[in-house]
């Protein structure tokens, strides 16, 4: 059985089945009173704190391994939010520190990862999709296996010029350097 409110438009004395799907605060009878009471309605609106909501949040700001984490925490499984995680994942070119344990500082040439807090093995350190998605078998290192799997996946354009793609490469070259330095390995 459906709960029934009243109708948050003004003047319609319906009783209203369908909340808001941003706040779950006022309910309306129908879509044409939702619009009606938008302009007032959208003032006081604010976004539930739902786990889901975090979820989208952390996807929307690539933060896959939290997102990840917090997906395997809910108590029912949201197949929207598995979907779009995974295509995310597919496209292997996201990254996150993970709990803010490494912190990107000035280095002797250009900018370097350094441990910023206390580290044990077997820390999680960095979640990096192209360490997921790329074979570290083969002749070639893992950035170039990386960056040819991005461009035969039509992904061409997110590594567009060749200075970022160099700076991703120095990036994931620098980060090896602190997991090995403090004999951890990639998670």
């Amino acid at each position: 059985m459906e709960d029934s409110f009243p109708c948050a438009a003004p003047g319609c004395e319906s009783t209203g089945s369908k909340l808001c799907s941003r706040c779950g605060k006022a309910a309306y009878c129908s879509a044409e009173c939702q619009r009606k009471d938008w302009k007032v309605h959208k003032l006081q609106c604010q976004k539930a704190e739902t786990p889901e909501n975090r979820i989208s949040d952390h996807l929307a700001k690539g933060q896959l391994f939290s997102a990840q984490e917090a997906l395997q925490q809910l108590e029912k499984p949201n197949a929207r939010l598995a979907a779009e995680l995974e295509e995310k994942l597919k496209l292997g070119i996201l990254s996150e520190v993970i709990a803010d344990r490494l912190s990107l500082q000035p280095a002797r040439y250009g900018l370097g990862y350094v441990a910023a807090k206390d580290l044990s093995a077997g820390d999680p350190l960095l979640f990096d999709t192209a360490f997921c998605s790329a074979p570290m078998d083969g002749d070639q290192e893992f950035y170039c296996t990386i960056a040819e799997k991005s461009i035969r996946k039509g992904h061409a354009d997110r590594r567009a010029s060749a200075r970022s793609w160099s700076a991703g490469v120095r990036r994931m070259q620098s980060i090896d350097r602190v997991l090995r330095r403090n004999r951890l390995h990639y998670t």
